[in-house]
């Protein structure tokens, strides 16, 4: 096996033990001994690929965000995808990741996300990437045809994931049917609401 073969498998591993132990035993009860234990790996050649265990839980903490959000960067794709769906199934996969890591470690994980600029801008890129995509789907369609900005849309995009985040219930229909109704047409509403509410 070549060098590089070697190196590139040696960290998967390394990231596999470490990943497995992370989400069922949590980011504090898993030591760098472990890791190379549960990889096969020794101590002295694992430092040399993640020398500290902070770099370490910034990848796996990483790249399990990548894997789980994937499927709703593809789903943005998706020429059926609606700003609904969207929200919902980031609201869900939020939902999910708690219930994967169990309370406590899906604590240790924000708190990652927190402390880590390279975990929190790929989790904050990510989503302002899929709405980007489903503000050009909008205006292609129609649905969006306000005067504002891409920049302005992203912006309250980012105000509502911040708000979604922090809820403990799911949105109603209603809720979801509001947000989509001001992210149409403002507060102001359409043309022929306005005539209504002055009569």
């Amino acid at each position: 096996m070549k060098r590089e073969e070697l190196k590139q498998l040696n960290r998967q591993k390394i990231l596999a033990a470490a990943t497995t132990l992370m989400t069922q035993r949590g980011i504090h009860d898993t030591g760098m001994k472990d890791v190379s234990l549960q990889a096969g790996i020794s101590i002295v050649t694992m430092y040399k690929y993640f020398p500290t265990k902070e770099e370490l839980t910034e990848e796996v903490v990483l790249n399990f965000y990548r894997d789980r959000f994937k499927p709703i960067v593809d789903m943005a794709e998706e020429t059926e995808a609606t700003f609904a769906t969207i929200i919902r199934a980031f609201k869900r996969e939020g939902e999910d990741c708690e219930r994967v890591l169990g309370e406590a470690t899906f604590r240790e994980f924000q708190r990652v996300i927190k402390q880590s600029k390279v975990v929190y801008d790929y989790l904050y890129n990510t989503q302002m990437a899929v709405m980007s995509t489903l503000i050009q789907k909008g205006r292609a369609s129609g649905e969006i045809n306000t005067p504002a900005s891409d920049d302005v849309l992203l912006m309250v995009i980012s105000w509502i994931f911040t708000q979604l985040g922090q809820m403990k219930t799911d949105l109603s229909k209603e809720q979801v049917q509001g947000l989509q109704w001001i992210l149409r047409y403002g507060a102001a509403g359409r043309p022929e609401d306005q005539k209504k509410s002055f009569e």
